[in-house]
C-alpha cells in the first residue's frame, strides 16, 4: 500500500461515522479560517523503514507518524473540538488491525492543542500516532518511491 492509499483509506475510514457536519479532507495547508467546519485531516508527518529489512525481501514494513487534526470554531475550545476529537481517538484506537489489514499496530504519541481570534475564535488539535505499516511489493507493484519517503522523512518540520 503506498502512502498516498493509506492516507486515502485513512480518511475514508475517517469519514464514516464522523460528527454531523464535519468534513474530511487531505488539505492540511488549507488556512483554518476558510475551512469547512468542523473537519478532520489526516497526513504523514514521517515514514521511516524498519531497520534490518532486506532490500531483497518482497515484504516490506514501515513505522509511520501520521497526524490527524481536528479543526472547529467556537469557545470553550474543548467542547466544540470533542466530537471530532473523541472520533478519531474511537476510530483509531479501537480499530486496530485496519486498513485491510496493512496497519498491525497503532500508538498515540501526543495531542497539541491551539487557538486563536480572527472574526471569530477558531481552534485546532493536532493528534499524532504511530502505525505499524505491513505490505508486500506484489501485493503493491508501485511500492514507496524513495524520492517520496525522504520527503516525508524532511517536508513537515512545523505545524
Amino acid at each position: 500500500m503506498t502512502p498516498n492509499a493509506v492516507i486515502t483509506a485513512l480518511a475514508a475510514l475517517l469519514a464514516h461515522g464522523a460528527p454531523p457536519g464535519a468534513t474530511v479532507h487531505r488539505r492540511p495547508l488549507a488556512p483554518l479560517e476558510s475551512d469547512q467546519l468542523p473537519a478532520i485531516i489526516p497526513y504523514f508527518l514521517e515514514m521511516k523503514p524498519k531497520p534490518g529489512q532486506d532490500a531483497e525481501n518482497e515484504a516490506r514494513e514501515y513505522d509511520a507518524t501520521i497526524r490527524i487534526e481536528c479543526r472547529a470554531s467556537g469557545e470553550p475550545i474543548e467542547e466544540v473540538l470533542w466530537p471530532c476529537f473523541q472520533h478519531v481517538q474511537r476510530t483509531l484506537l479501537t480499530a486496530p488491525p485496519f486498513l485491510d489489514g496493512w496497519a498491525l499496530d497503532v500508538e498515540e504519541q501526543g495531542i497539541t492543542f491551539d487557538a486563536y481570534e480572527r472574526d471569530k475564535a477558531y481552534c485546532a488539535a493536532a493528534l499524532d500516532y504511530r502505525l505499524r505499516i505491513a505490505y508486500t511489493i506484489r501485493q503493491d507493484p508501485q511500492g514507496a518511491p524513495l524520492a517520496f519517503l525522504d520527503l516525508c522523512n524532511h517536508s513537515h518540520t512545523g505545524d
